[in-house]
């Protein structure tokens, strides 16, 4: 494959620059081979070096598949705006810490989130207390549960957040608004019957199959696995939204989803 690769530079008159070329290593039963790339005649060839953590679009993919490398970037651009917003603003209120909190400090939690979304307890809390402390910024409600901070701020869980944001994505994709090549084709599981709840399981319209329980604990949080049981319960108004707009209203509608934004 490295020499196609090369190969097909060399046609397009392009070369490759073999000090940024490195190899990723995936599986605890990798035998880890190492790898070269050809540099011409009469030279030794390039030894590729191996690397643990990569960044790919603003995105850092590790070895291991967790995520706990982005949320650190995350949390700690985050923070960085929080403590820039504490010392640029004399006065905060609600409407103020909500505005700048959802336009400046947010985005960094939720850059392509859909790719990430954290499974581990430790990376979720990282990213939530980020949240924690910026709620603390208006002055009357320090010392409220972080509960009613997001009542009044007229927010919600990050958590919560990055489940509508799967089903959102998975409406866009069921219904061509994006274009995603799946490995394994969609398998649906059940269908609307009118007679009564969907196979007994009290699930309505077009439902799907998560991949089997053995597949390993890293696979069970990849976005179709851990979006798939939240789409089966929703209502079939909802999944039968004929526009975007709709679905997303559906989601608010049933209180789960509600973002306040």
């Amino acid at each position: 494959m490295i020499n196609e690769l090369q190969n097909w530079a060399k046609t397009w008159q392009m070369s490759f620059n073999y000090e940024k070329c490195k190899v990723m290593h995936f599986g605890k039963k990798n035998t880890e081979n190492e790898y070269t790339m050809d540099l011409g005649e009469n030279l030794i060839p390039h030894k590729i070096e191996k690397t643990l953590v990569e960044r790919d679009l603003g995105i850092l993919l590790s070895s291991d598949l967790k995520w706990t490398n982005q949320t650190v970037k995350a949390t700690k651009a985050a923070k960085s705006i929080i403590v820039q917003l504490r010392n640029s603003f004399k006065y905060f209120d609600a409407e103020l810490v909500r505005l700048l909190y959802v336009s400046l400090v947010r985005p960094h939690l939720e850059y392509a989130v859909p790719v990430w979304n954290p499974s581990l307890k430790k990376d979720i809390d990282m990213l939530e207390n980020v949240q924690h402390r910026a709620t603390r910024l208006v002055p009357g409600l320090k010392k409220e549960s972080y509960e009613v901070r997001l009542k009044a701020l007229k927010l919600t869980t990050l958590e919560i957040r990055r489940k509508r944001g799967d089903l959102i994505e998975f409406y866009k994709i069921l219904n061509g608004l994006d274009s995603v090549k799946w490995k394994n084709n969609l398998v649906k599981s059940c269908q609307e019957n009118t007679d009564g709840p969907a196979n007994n399981l009290r699930r309505e319209g077009v439902c799907f199959h998560r991949e089997p329980a053995n597949i390993g604990k890293i696979r069970d949080n990849f976005f179709l696995n851990r979006t798939v049981p939240l789409w089966n319960d929703l209502p079939v108004k909802v999944k039968e939204a004929k526009s975007l707009n709709g679905f997303k209203a559906g989601l608010d509608g049933l209180g789960l989803f509600s973002t306040g934004v």
